[in-house]
């Protein structure tokens, strides 16, 4: 690439690249070797290895009985390293599609490729911080509206309240919705009417709802 475009890139950014090659060329296929089972958490180790080294911090890399929390120091560091790679390479895009006068730049707006590409930062921080303050929002027993009334008209599923952390957990990420599907699947066999809970459930977030009045829920 560099023989092409000048790419303002340190040494982190490159050793990134590297681990991202290595992947795409060998583990990405090999897992499905029977041979390199043994190695199969060796794409893991590297990136593992790559965080711990910058950010001089210790991870339990060998230790199969204790999960590595995705915090934000670490989101934060990755999200620089990533941001800079694509900053410098959308700026050979855009000058080569001026050049050529072509419209590889021009993104959907609202895109993920809008954040990565024009946002300042990838670590989405910020993003899940406004998700918790839209749900304290929607929490707080001085908000009102009549939208809030329909809501609060009906009557919350019978769920654990010392799980309320791996509810908001859910709510933030997919990927710990898994965590708590059982529970909302075994507290809808205690709704005594089902189908009237999920046609109202399909509607709570439309914004065209209208109301006769503002006291109406």
């Amino acid at each position: 690439m560099d023989s092409h475009c000048n790419l303002q890139l340190s040494n982190i950014h490159r050793e990134f690249l590297s681990i991202l090659s290595k992947f795409y060329k060998t583990h990405r296929y090999g897992r499905f070797l029977l041979k390199v089972v043994p190695e199969i958490h060796e794409e893991k180790r590297l990136f593992l290895d790559f965080i711990a080294k910058h950010l001089k911090i210790t991870l339990p890399i060998d230790d199969k009985f204790i999960s590595i929390t995705n915090t934000n120091q670490i989101r934060k560091f990755v999200g620089k390293v990533v941001k800079k790679i694509c900053d410098e390479l959308f700026q050979v895009v855009c000058q080569r599609s001026v050049e050529l006068n072509i419209y590889t730049k021009e993104i959907r707006c609202d895109s993920k490729a809008e954040k990565v590409f024009y946002g300042e930062r990838l670590d989405f921080i910020d993003e899940e911080i406004r998700k918790k303050e839209l749900l304290l929002f929607l929490m707080n027993s001085r908000s009102h509206s009549p939208h809030i009334n329909l809501l609060r008209s009906f009557d919350a599923l019978e769920l654990d309240p010392d799980r309320t952390p791996n509810y908001i957990q859910a709510l933030l990420n997919d990927a710990s919705l898994p965590q708590v599907e059982d529970e909302v699947d075994e507290a809808y066999t205690k709704v005594t009417n089902a189908r009237k809970r999920l046609n109202f459930l399909e509607i709570v977030d439309n914004e065209h709802l209208s109301y006769d009045s503002e006291d109406e829920v």
